[in-house]
């Protein structure tokens, strides 16, 4: 459990459409570089932007490749759309569920520990929780996941907030895993068992390095793909590594920018394709 590396999976498209040969590479990639976890259909994954036969498609594809478990990230802002997401991935054969937190609504402590405790109560299979304050606008309530841990089945946690007394507080009761690739060491340091990471797509072993203190490259790598927001920089740095065969996005993301690319380009002459 210690030092789990879970990939939060970029989803690529070719001529606007699922390339799923390329996802098949991605997913032998993984498999080759020893990461622990992969998380389909997450934020990384653009899942907001699928449809549901897409969705699919991403899903059969990795399965049908992996011989790791396989989690899948689901959301909504009603309890029931969630209950019956949850269901369905449990049924087609999901490991675990990532659940995003009702956003816009902002919902309260109380309505928050009801909505995951009949989410739990809904499946067999485990869940993890996610602090995500810069996409829904609130951190989880510490009372709303006091309650969540006393009174239900689920221990994990997915921190990608920006504040380190946090990820110390919800570590002592949670397996925490690090949302947050820029500040995977420091989130560990405090608590964090692993992380959920991006960078991680292209580079598995530089998270291992990462958590064994070896940071400058991290921290460039970082620095390189979150130029622009998530999952745009990932992707262009895929497509330069040969997984990708294309760095498109669909609007309202658009494709990288002149600064992502000048970053990227002049890691990978730094440290060399096949090095990590």
């Amino acid at each position: 459990m210690q030092n789990t590396v879970m990939t939060a999976l970029a989803t690529p498209y070719l001529d606007g459409k699922i390339d799923t040969k390329s996802l098949i590479k991605l997913v032998e990639h993984q498999q080759q570089n020893n990461v622990d976890v992969l998380l389909a259909l997450g934020t990384t994954g653009e899942q907001a932007f699928l449809s549901q036969e897409e969705k699919m498609q991403v899903w059969q594809t990795v399965k049908k490749v992996a011989t790791l478990p396989v989690w899948v990230g689901i959301d909504s802002s009603i309890t029931a759309e969630c209950i019956q997401k949850a269901k369905f991935w449990q049924t087609e054969g999901a490991d675990g569920l990532l659940i995003s937190p009702p956003s816009f609504v902002k919902c309260t402590p109380q309505g928050y520990y009801q909505h995951i405790a009949q989410i739990a109560q809904s499946v067999d299979i485990p869940l993890m929780l996610y602090n995500v304050p810069s996409r829904c606008g609130y951190q989880l309530d510490a009372t709303a996941l006091h309650n969540i841990r006393n009174n239900t089945t689920v221990r994990w946690l997915k921190d990608a907030g920006n504040k380190l007394a946090y990820t110390q507080m919800v570590s002592a009761n949670w397996y925490t895993l690090s949302g947050n690739d820029s500040l995977l060491t420091q989130q560990m340091a405090v608590g964090a068992v692993g992380c959920v990471s991006v960078l991680s797509n292209a580079w598995p072993n530089l998270v291992r390095c990462a958590m064994q203190g070896n940071v400058p490259l991290w921290q460039k790598g970082c620095k390189a793909i979150y130029t622009q927001v998530n999952p745009i920089g990932i992707k262009y740095l895929l497509y330069k590594m040969g997984i990708f065969d294309s760095y498109e996005m669909r609007l309202p993301l658009t494709k990288a920018n002149s600064l992502l690319i000048k970053r990227v380009d002049r890691l990978i002459k730094q440290i060399g394709k096949e090095r990590l």
